[in-house]
């Protein structure tokens, strides 16, 4: 992790012989870098993406319910978030993402039909991991037949975090960019 760390630290001695200065500036130092370690934060350069996750797993359950689950067992920071995104389309040109937060498991009322599944992680302060497929690095659909209309054929997804309502590019999360702009209409 980059910290916070000023090389003209000690100069502050050689102007304030009597230590305050150098006291107050050193306890806002290790303050900063105290939050950043907390936070995932880098108070120095840019906050790396995660590690990839190792597989996923989606499961049929019935009923147009999808049951996701994520593999993950490579050291990871605090703050850790997972997202799984669905598709009618392999390529996932239309795409829904799913918030899982902290969690690896989820079950989700996706419908009926086929869709194919993948899944990412991301920090609040770092870009996405690569895309995982459920089938490895060629997609495998799952069919979840059930009572319940389709849900894949509706409404095309918007993205997530700082993504473009107007162009969403899936494997966002939180989003590329720590902001959004220009502003774009809806």
């Amino acid at each position: 992790m980059g910290r916070l760390n000023s090389s003209q630290l000690q100069h502050l001695l050689t102007v304030d012989p009597t230590g305050i200065l150098y006291q107050i500036v050193k306890s806002h130092q290790e303050a900063i870098n105290n939050l950043g370690s907390q936070t995932n934060a880098q108070p120095v350069g840019s906050t790396q993406a995660p590690p990839q996750i190792s597989r996923i797993t989606a499961t049929p359950k019935g009923g147009g319910v999808h049951q996701v689950t994520i593999f993950d067992n490579n050291p990871v920071q605090r703050g850790i978030r997972y997202f799984a995104e669905y598709s009618a389309d392999p390529n996932f040109s239309t795409f829904s993402v799913v918030a899982m937060s902290t969690s690896r498991q989820i079950d989700v009322p996706a419908g009926t039909g086929d869709l194919f599944w993948r899944a990412y992680s991301q920090y609040p302060t770092s870009p996405p991991s690569l895309p995982v497929y459920h089938g490895g690095t060629i997609p495998v659909a799952v069919n979840s037949t059930g009572a319940t209309a389709s849900a894949a054929a509706g409404i095309p997804g918007t993205g997530s975090g700082t993504d473009q309502n107007l162009q969403p590019q899936g494997g966002s999360g939180f989003g590329i960019n720590p902001d959004r702009s220009p502003k774009l209409p809806l």
